[in-house]
């Protein structure tokens, strides 16, 4: 009989578990703008370089992130906190995935600026941030759910890689960081349908 209740036990603390991580909001939106921004601008900036056409690398920045990265960051933002104010929503660890980007970016933004100003190598600002995109994704891992924290190993596992492949180093980075970006954050946007669903029924 104790076996029994114990084993009960546990499948309602699993239940209660699953519930709670279905009612996260990941900011998955965000994190999925910025794995395409990644996935198409690193890659073309290394393109644009290597024929010769590195004078539009700025301008091609400026629009993916000042054009499309920022606004829709700012209006996922606004749609996330909306939906943290609903009954049942879970922004605790919401919060804290937006501190940790909170920090991260800004040191990406100062370590590229002395890379490319100050040390004069542009070529390196790639690998400045896959160290950002791969930490950020490292510790959601360890916040949220397992497939972000592969996602990080994953970008870190790219570098040395890369870093063997110079003149396709954006290539590399860019798949990664994109990729690591785009798949636990379609997952993590299914698992939102799964807790809306589970809502209904509730």
């Amino acid at each position: 009989m104790e076996r029994q209740e114990v084993s009960e036990d546990l499948k309602f603390i699993r239940s209660m578990i699953e519930r709670t991580q279905l009612r996260i909001d990941a900011r998955a939106p965000i994190t999925l703008t910025w794995g395409v921004i990644a996935l198409v601008g690193f890659p073309m900036a290394s393109w644009l370089a290597g024929h010769g056409r590195a004078e539009q690398i700025d301008s091609l920045w400026f629009v993916l992130l000042w054009l499309i990265g920022a606004p829709l960051s700012a209006y996922f933002g606004w749609r996330a906190k909306k939906k943290s104010a609903t009954l049942g929503g879970n922004s605790y660890v919401s919060r804290q995935i937006g501190w940790v980007w909170l920090v991260l970016v800004p040191n990406g933004i100062l370590w590229s600026g002395l890379v490319r100003f100050g040390l004069g190598m542009p070529h390196l600002m790639v690998f400045v941030w896959a160290a950002v995109y791969g930490i950020g994704l490292a510790v959601m891992g360890i916040l949220y759910s397992r497939e972000w924290l592969i996602a990080g190993v994953a970008v870190f596992a790219s570098v040395p890689i890369a870093a063997f492949s110079l003149p396709q180093s954006g290539l590399i980075l860019g798949v990664a960081m994109g990729l690591g970006c785009i798949f636990p954050a379609v997952i993590a946007l299914l698992r939102d349908r799964r807790g809306k669903v589970a809502d209904a029924h509730a």
